[in-house]
């Protein structure tokens, strides 16, 4: 299984680093490329839909998008998402959307093992 990683991020940034490392944990025998850090959600929202499609396109079984939801509302953020994939032929089965309630270093904060 090969999965794909786009985050909100700057290229080395926290949400790179940890969600990679997550995902290898959780899934240790499966091919979790390097993530695609977008340095914006601004970017995200407009450029994740056709990186999704170039991801699967390239033999990726499953795209994660991972952003924070401030600023903006999650339920939005999703149907603007879900819709911009669609119209590329992208099958949302392939594709999981998670908007990111509280932001990784507030985790990371409240759990002193983090």
């Amino acid at each position: 299984m090969k999965i794909a990683l786009i985050v909100e991020c700057a290229y080395g940034g926290p949400d790179a680093i940890i969600y990679r490392d997550v995902f290898k944990r959780l899934c240790p025998k499966a091919e979790i490329l390097e993530p695609d850090p977008m340095g914006s959600k601004g970017r995200l929202l407009r450029e994740a839909p056709l990186k999704v499609k170039t991801f699967i396109d390239t033999g990726c079984d499953y795209v994660f998008i991972l952003w924070d939801k401030y600023p903006g509302d999650c339920d939005e953020d999703n149907a603007s998402l879900t819709k911009d994939i669609e119209a590329l032929g992208v099958s949302m089965h392939q594709v999981y959307l998670n908007c990111i309630v509280e932001t990784l270093e507030s985790w990371l904060i409240a759990d002193g093992r983090g």
